[in-house]
């Protein structure tokens, strides 16, 4: 039976037609990336998700970060989805979303682990690709 690993990252994103993308969409670089990943990982099912299930909006319309609030709703609708599916393990992708999910949840804390966030890859560190990649392919190796 495959391994269940979730793919966790902090909100949706929209597309220039104001669309709501799916979690990692391939039509983001992160998703590009995210996809590169998944191959390498076809022993596993991947579930990808966000933290929060929108895209929070500033008052001029422009993306903003989730507030607490917000994080907390989308915590216990994603305990309830952990709960339900029962991941073997769950990479939470950026620190922030790390730090904010292991100290407020009351999940078991082993299978989380964290990963920079492909975007930060993709844009600022594209020679790296290939190492991280193979970094994070090693990491969920070792810890399921």
């Amino acid at each position: 039976m495959k391994k269940l690993v979730f793919f966790v990252w902090i909100s949706h994103k929209n597309n220039k037609d104001w669309k709501l993308l799916e979690a990692f969409s391939s039509e983001t670089n992160s998703g590009q990336l995210i996809e590169k990943i998944e191959k390498c990982l076809e022993l596993c099912e991947i579930y990808k998700t966000n933290l929060v299930d929108f895209t929070p909006l500033n008052e001029i319309w422009k993306i903003r970060y989730p507030n607490k609030v917000e994080k907390i709703t989308g915590l216990k609708k994603l305990e309830n989805k952990i709960n339900n599916l029962n991941p073997d393990l769950i990479i939470l992708f950026w620190k922030q979303v790390y730090d904010f999910v292991l100290s407020n949840t009351i999940i078991d804390k082993s299978i989380f682990i964290s990963s920079q966030h492909p975007s930060y890859i993709a844009v600022y560190k594209r020679k790296e690709e290939e190492k991280y990649i193979n970094d994070l392919y090693e990491k969920i190796k070792k810890h399921l």
